[in-house]
């Protein structure tokens, strides 16, 4: 069984819960027979604890080839640093479309509900083929629908984009809701686009260590 970690390589960790998925980039510690030692992940500045038998989907890359593969986490550890010991549930699945992947940026974009006329400033925090994660001051609802204007190679895209998830951090008095979106109806033209500057913006981390 071939997975073709490596220490130190960064890994994106999907969980579910309450039919709501959250994704964490992470790295691998060490690496077992059946096992790896994945660093605990963090989520909005603490660590996001995750439970003996949750399962987690791991999503990572090979030289420019995407792979995913089911796991289950069995330990949990604090010292010296948390980490979580997941063991790995079958092989490892090709993933053909790289819509998955998602990389951390900071992008000011524009921002607009539906049925509103006036544009308001926003920042991506995170961002993938399939969706991004969106700080802004302005409230949505679950299910909503919302357009964006995102500069990518000096172009600026209008995409249209469905709110999966909303949480209001009170503790923030400047864009204080951090909002995941999936793209809505989007032309894959626009999409290729997006994964493209993701691939590119991929290498420039590899380069300075990060994956």
């Amino acid at each position: 069984m071939k997975y073709r970690f490596a220490v130190g390589m960064k890994v994106e960790l999907e969980v579910e819960r309450e039919n709501e998925k959250y994704n964490f980039l992470t790295k691998v510690e060490e690496i077992k027979d059946k096992t790896i030692l994945l660093g605990m992940p963090m989520y909005r500045g603490n660590y996001f604890f995750l439970n003996v038998d949750e399962e987690v989907f791991i999503f990572y890359c090979v030289n420019d080839l995407y792979y995913g593969v089911k796991g289950k986490v069995i330990a949990k550890s604090y010292l010296p640093f948390p980490v979580i010991e997941v063991e790995l549930l079958g092989e490892p699945k090709r993933i053909q479309r790289r819509s998955f992947f998602r990389i951390p940026v900071t992008i000011k974009i524009k921002i607009k509900k539906l049925d509103s006329n006036h544009w308001d400033i926003a920042y991506i925090k995170n961002i993938s083929g399939g969706g991004a994660l969106i700080n802004t001051h302005l409230g949505f609802d679950k299910g909503e629908i919302l357009e964006m204007q995102i500069p990518i190679e000096n172009e600026i895209y209008e995409i249209k984009a469905k709110v999966v998830r909303v949480i209001k951090d009170n503790m923030r008095l400047i864009y204080p809701f951090e909002v995941a979106v999936e793209y809505w109806d989007i032309p894959e033209r626009i999409r290729d686009k997006i994964i493209k500057f993701i691939m590119e913006e991929q290498r420039k981390l590899r380069k300075k260590g990060y994956y």
